[in-house]
């Protein structure tokens, strides 16, 4: 199994991935040659935008499948890499606080996917809704119980109300509840959020 998992997942890396990148490099240099201000020029750009948008999804899916990354490390290596990549380009400053040195402990491919899914939600919640300056990412492991925690300074938001996002908070605990884990959340409004994700290992 583990080796037909890796099989899948090079050979989307390199027949899909390659296409991909292909169509994205060629909207490039259709732009270079496209008038200002004209529909091509739009489309082109249109193109450039969902094609590498496909590839970022692609990436996330081979991450999945490869059972190279079925460990603790390679996994915090990937949601710290993810964090810097999401926020790079927004007014959002992403602090980290990662141990140095996490044991390898086995982590099943969909246990793994859906905590990563969780963490992507939370981000785009925290960039579409907080209005916030700062974000931290924390990761912290004890007595094989890992615990991430994803805190902002924005707006925050009334528990006791419909607040913004309020679907994909529902996503969220849906799928720590399939990891066997938990989700909590502290918000009030001018405070900021605090999301915490627990599951054991």
């Amino acid at each position: 199994m583990e080796r037909e998992r890796l099989r899948i997942a090079q050979d989307m890396h390199d027949h899909i991935g390659g296409m991909l990148t292909q169509v994205s490099q060629l909207s490039d240099l259709g732009l270079g040659a496209a008038p200002p201000d004209t529909p091509v020029r739009a489309h082109l750009e249109r193109i450039g935008t969902q094609s590498r948008a496909a590839v970022q999804a692609l990436d996330e899916i081979i991450w999945a499948t490869n059972p190279k990354n079925d460990n603790l490390p390679r996994f915090a290596e990937y949601i710290s890499r993810f964090a810097d990549e999401f926020f790079e380009t927004s007014a959002i400053r992403c602090w980290q606080e990662m141990p140095a040195d996490l044991p390898d402990l086995p982590l099943r491919a969909d246990l793994r996917h859906n905590i990563f899914l969780a963490i992507r939600e939370a981000f785009h919640n925290v960039l579409k809704h907080s209005a916030a300056a700062s974000l931290w990412l924390r990761l912290a492991l004890s007595d094989r119980q890992l615990r991430i925690e994803i805190e902002d300074n924005g707006r925050g938001f009334d528990r006791d109300k419909a607040g913004p996002g309020g679907n994909g908070l529902e996503n969220m605990r849906s799928r720590l509840a399939e990891c066997g884990g938990r989700m909590t959340l502290e918000s009030a409004p001018g405070k900021g959020t605090r999301i915490q994700f627990a599951f054991p290992l």
